[in-house]
């Protein structure tokens, strides 16, 4: 594993990449790479792709949010109030859009796993042919691509949680002064409280970055974005291209309910919509060593077809 900083749209950038770093030659053919759900930050990708890397043998790589990770000795993130247009949906987009260009080279076959907003990302990213013709699938991970605000989550946070938005920053700043020490044992314990009886270290990284002020404030800013910008499914662009997407879904999934599996399923028939009975939206922090090995098979078949 490899990680360090680079900037994109002005943006300062945590990159970490298995297999290959992304200023490196390598002789695989193919690159995986992964957008995150909102909170983009790294982290708590960490144990997924490290265990996925292995068994597709070829890079993987994968990107914070813009705004969403303070860096590390590589200048300061722009202004959210005077740059939100580097931080919204469609900033995040172009975001990605950017880190494709600059860095997957173009004789090699691009495999994208999307996860929640990530999968919308993708589907935005499907409308520019020149990732298009690059792309040899695109696995879509509990994704949220329409009327995220009529999910069970997403009333909670329209109706309810976008008032407190201003306490719950107040809350993170004045939490993010305890010692770090305290900070991780009251994660622990609330992972535990939440049913989560192993908490790796990277879990616990991810919730320090996390939760501060200026990541806070990003993530909620986004998921308010997202609130407003995801509607309509892009039907167009599912039933043009849906022959290169797989679609994953969980029963109970309260970002991504059942009915948006079965709404693609029955109007986009050329996306490979399936049912993750076993897996939840959450799966980075339940079984990522599970969905690696499920995932990494669909690559591989992938790859012997290209």
């Amino acid at each position: 594993m490899k990680e360090g900083w680079v900037t994109l749209n002005g943006v300062p950038t945590h990159v970490v990449t298995w297999g290959g770093w992304i200023e490196n030659d390598f002789e695989s053919d193919s690159v995986v790479l992964c957008i995150t759900g909102n909170p983009g930050v790294v982290d708590f990708y960490k144990t997924f792709l490290s265990s996925l890397q292995p068994h597709v043998n070829a890079p993987v790589w994968v990107i914070n949010f813009a705004g969403c990770e303070i860096p590390e000795d590589v200048g300061s993130l722009p202004s959210l109030k005077q740059n939100s247009h580097l931080y919204n949906l469609a900033g995040q987009v172009e975001h990605k859009y950017s880190f494709i260009r600059q860095y997957v080279p173009q004789d090699k076959k691009l495999f994208i796993i999307g996860h929640s907003v990530g999968g919308k990302i993708i589907v935005e990213l499907l409308k520019r042919e020149d990732v298009r013709s690059q792309l040899a699938k695109a696995y879509l991970m509990f994704p949220t691509l329409e009327h995220i605000s009529k999910s069970f989550n997403g009333k909670i946070v329209m109706s309810f949680l976008r008032h407190f938005i201003p306490v719950i920053i107040f809350l993170t700043f004045i939490f993010s002064m305890f010692p770090v020490k305290l900070r991780m044992f009251l994660f622990w314990i609330y992972f535990l409280m939440t049913g989560k009886w192993s908490v790796d270290d990277d879990c616990l990284q991810g919730c320090l970055k996390l939760v501060q002020p200026k990541p806070i404030r990003s993530v909620f800013f986004l998921a308010m974005d997202e609130m407003y910008q995801i509607k309509e499914l892009d039907y167009e662009v599912l039933r043009d291209y849906g022959h290169k997407v797989n679609c994953y879904y969980s029963p109970t999934d309260g970002w991504a309910p059942l009915w948006n599996y079965e709404n693609i399923k029955k109007n986009c028939p050329s996306v490979n919509a399936i049912l993750f009975d076993k897996y939840i939206h959450a799966f980075v922090l339940t079984t990522p060593k599970e969905v690696a090995f499920e995932l990494s098979r669909e690559i591989n078949e992938e790859r012997k077809k290209n």
